[in-house]
């Protein structure tokens, strides 16, 4: 058993110090953190029915919620739509060392940080969860909002024509027996 240890370790130490190798040679790949996409910055408006968007979210709410009691349902919807509100305008300015995100319809939201760092942010009701925005691969932006309770992501997506970005939101509970998915969209202005 011994003997066909150390040609496993051996092989895995060799492949690691590879890695390591070609990552430092002139010519090698090194890490290189996401970067904001060129159409990413900018005004983005709703691209459709508010009313229909509205739908779309409600629609994606209902069924996580099915499985509770009914007095827990009243307050779980009502701090579900805290985050779920239906942005009519995003504004986005990014660049490697900051992301600043700002939503505008029947609320007013504004998220400016650096990328990867956490910072504290407040729900109307003083719900606080820990807010982290950063650049996905494809250019956009991911926000993870961690609370108690559960954690919420925003993905803003632009699209590769430049003049769409699509608002993919995921909720995930332990509360909830399903995660809450929805998609909006939006053109640029």
């Amino acid at each position: 058993m011994l003997h066909r240890t150390r040609p496993l370790t051996a092989l895995l130490a060799t492949l690691a110090l590879g890695a390591v190798c070609a990552a430092l040679a002139p010519g090698g790949s090194t890490a290189q953190a996401p970067q904001p996409s060129p159409s990413l910055p900018g005004t983005w408006r709703l691209d459709g029915d508010l009313a229909q968007a509205r739908q779309t979210v409600r629609q994606a709410v209902e069924p996580a919620l099915a499985s509770l009691t009914p007095d827990i349902q009243r307050l779980a919807r009502a701090r579900i739509a805290e985050t779920t509100w239906v942005p009519q305008t995003i504004e986005i300015q990014a660049s490697s060392d900051r992301i600043h995100v700002a939503f505008e319809g029947s609320e007013s939201r504004t998220f400016e940080t650096t990328p990867g760092q956490p910072q504290n942010v407040f729900s109307r009701s003083g719900v606080r969860a820990s807010l982290t925005q950063s650049f996905r691969s494809d250019g956009g932006i991911q926000q993870q909002f961690r609370a108690m309770d559960g954690t919420q992501y925003n993905f803003l997506i632009p699209q590769s024509d430049g003049q769409h970005l699509n608002l993919d939101v995921l909720m995930q509970s332990r509360r909830l027996n399903d995660d809450i998915r929805f998609s909006l969209r939006y053109r640029k202005q």
